[in-house]
């Protein structure tokens, strides 16, 4: 019994050592495939600088390309001239009975010599114009594939920290699966992200510094509120909806967030509230924030909740806002109603 039990701890001992053994030779790999994930991010930073130099140059060639191109339609414009110029002459000397062989022969040449400076013009202008054509399309390519980098590189790393944890041991096997999950739920989160603020951008007609700086806002919102980065871009654009331009909708996004938290709407409900209420009242975007505290004020005090009020004012705004009563006023009255 005890030569039995010796030899099972002896077999089992030896199968353990050679588990550890394994699972060490695992974890070095781990650790040489962390660092060449590393070395990939390295080499992702330089694509990136190879991208924005490539964006430059594509941007002074088409800078080139345009004052080609201009020079070109001017000169076309003088040939054209100087051609219209040159048939009248071989018209009026074609006409005239006093005419020379001579003279007729050297206004021919003319108008010859003026057609196929302008044909090469034209040409010219053509060319330059496929040309600017071609540029202008290179330049929109590389400024898509520039976007689309990072959340590519943002894919393939969490592919490969996933494909190189599945390889450790099955006790690791839910890290994997959880960290290869993250990676894909954190590229689709930022591409729905950057779909919002394209909405953003189409019905406000922001330009590419209004973007950039509704991006920013709309990150800060959802790193310092209960919103997502996506739902304050989502909040962007109903007030865009609203007919809001880029700064008031930044400056406005604060108070709809703050609104929608405290009354549990949703944001688009919140944001007609403020939107339709300021504008028929005459108030800015800066009014926002004292507005919502007068609608929470008033329901804390009164039988209705914020959102009920809300509505009412939607309603009421328009009018009451025409007859000269403020906001204070047309909230008190609501409340007493209610």
């Amino acid at each position: 019994m005890s030569i039995d039990l010796t030899v099972k701890l002896g077999i089992q001992g030896s199968t353990a050592t050679k588990q550890i053994t394994e699972l060490k030779k695992e974890l070095k790999n781990l650790d040489s495939q962390m660092k060449s994930v590393d070395t990939n991010t390295g080499n992702f930073n330089k694509d990136m600088q190879n991208m924005a130099t490539k964006v430059d140059l594509t941007k002074t060639k088409i800078n080139g390309l345009q004052s080609q191109l201009q020079a070109y339609n001017t000169k076309l414009k003088d040939a054209s001239t100087r051609l219209n110029e040159a048939k009248a002459k071989q018209a009026e000397l074609a006409n005239s009975t006093e005419t020379t062989a001579e003279e007729m022969e050297k206004a021919n040449k003319a108008v010859e010599s003026a057609t196929t400076h302008y044909n090469n013009m034209r040409r010219g202008v053509e060319q330059t114009e496929r040309a600017l054509d071609s540029a202008n399309k290179e330049l929109q390519e590389l400024e898509i594939a520039m976007k689309r980098m990072p959340l590519d590189n943002m894919a393939k790393k969490f592919e490969s920290m996933g494909n190189t944890l599945k390889g450790v041991s099955s006790a690791t096997a839910p890290l994997s699966l959880a960290i290869t999950g993250f990676g894909t739920y954190a590229v689709k989160a930022a591409m729905d992200f950057d779909q919002s603020m394209k909405n953003v951008q189409a019905v406000s007609g922001a330009t590419s510094d209004e973007l950039e700086a509704l991006t920013e806002k709309a990150r800060e919102m959802g790193a310092t509120t209960e919103f997502t980065a996506k739902e304050a871009a989502d909040a962007l654009y109903y007030m865009s909806l609203a007919g809001w331009d880029a700064n008031q909708s930044m400056t406005g996004l604060p108070a709809v967030l703050d609104l929608a938290t405290a009354a549990g709407m949703q944001l688009s409900v919140a944001s007609d509230i403020v939107t339709d209420s300021l504008t028929a009242f005459g108030l800015q975007a800066e009014d926002a924030s004292k507005f919502c505290d007068v609608l929470a004020q008033t329901s804390a005090s009164s039988n209705t909740t914020v959102e009920m009020l809300g509505e009412a004012f939607k309603n009421v705004a328009p009018l009451a806002g025409a007859m000269g009563y403020n906001v204070s006023e047309v909230s008190l009255a609501l409340g007493l109603m209610a």
